[in-house]
C-alpha cells in the first residue's frame, strides 16, 4: 500500500481538517504551503481525498 497514499499523515491530517472540521481547500493550502512549506494546490487535496476515499471504501463495505 505504499504507492496507494504517499504522505499518509499529510492525508490523514487534511480530510480530516476538510471533513471533520469542515475547514475549506484553501484554508487548508494555505496552512500546507505556508506553515508546513508544502506545495500542494486544493485539486491537490482534492484527488488524494479520492484516492483515500477507494483505499478505504472495501473497508467500509466489510464492515457495513
Amino acid at each position: 500500500m505504499p504507492d496507494a497514499l504517499p504522505g499518509h499523515r499529510t492525508t490523514v491530517l487534511s480530510a480530516w481538517l476538510h471533513y471533520g472540521l469542515g475547514t475549506t481547500t484553501s484554508q487548508i493550502a494555505a496552512v500546507f504551503n505556508g506553515h508546513l512549506r508544502m506545495k500542494v494546490s486544493e485539486g491537490g487535496f482534492t484527488e488524494i481525498w479520492h484516492r483515500l476515499a477507494g483505499v478505504l471504501k472495501p473497508w467500509g463495505e466489510q464492515i457495513h
